[in-house]
């Protein structure tokens, strides 16, 4: 079982008991993630644990693996190889994080709507600013290369697609443009001119890191 924040809980070096600093790495976490390939009874008791903390947990398991009946109506990421489950769970942790940020003051009534329509109106705006509009990608802030892209009406990358930047989309305030498998490649937020987005450096995210979007 590996924690958010990076922490393998079976793979660290502790001393003394060791459930206990499991314990301590859930209760830390902003989400775990669970293999339960093998029905590892130490992952599933850890796996409750979690629940009953209500964290945010995703659970893996390669597409061959028998699932536990009381886990099936669960959200799994299936896999088969080892690229694949890296970009599914990059995926998962992306919306989870994004989840997280969005809604960690929201467990009053009261500030949930708020965010709702603040978010709602901020998803607006930038799809208001970016379809059907051309842009400058700084996509390598270090050696300043650049291209034009355009951010089309049906969601798709007119000019400047390819592999890595296929198709856009707005998600709770923030821009993320898409890879041609339908992976997050890279992640922006508004600039406060509304015509600029800068790079989240998200974890999640496997583009270069300060990347920015210029309108032309």
């Amino acid at each position: 079982m590996a924690m958010g924040g990076g922490v393998r809980g079976d793979e660290e070096a502790v001393s003394g008991d060791l459930f206990k600093h499991i314990i301590q790495y859930i209760l830390r976490a902003r989400f775990i993630i669970a293999n339960i390939e093998g029905r590892n009874a130490n992952v599933f008791y850890e796996l409750g644990l979690a629940q009953a903390l209500d964290k945010a947990v995703i659970l893996v398991s390669k597409e061959s693996s028998e699932i536990p009946f009381d886990v099936r109506g669960n959200r799994i990421v299936f896999y088969q190889t080892a690229d694949e489950l890296r970009t599914r769970l990059m995926n998962e942790i992306g919306k989870i994080s994004l989840s997280l940020q969005d809604h960690s003051p929201s467990k009053r009534p009261e500030f949930g709507e708020a965010n709702r329509r603040i978010l709602s109106e901020l998803d607006k705006k930038i799809m208001s600013a970016l379809a059907g509009k051309k842009f400058t990608l700084v996509y390598n802030p270090e050696t300043k290369r650049e291209k034009i892209i355009t951010f089309e009406f049906d969601g798709t990358i007119g000019e400047g697609r390819n592999r890595n930047e296929s198709s856009w989309r707005v998600v709770a305030g923030r821009l993320e443009i898409l890879d041609d498998r339908g992976s997050v490649h890279s992640r922006f937020v508004m600039g406060p001119d509304g015509h600029s987005f800068n790079h989240t450096n998200d974890a999640d995210t496997q583009s270069i890191r300060g990347q920015f979007l210029m309108a032309n």
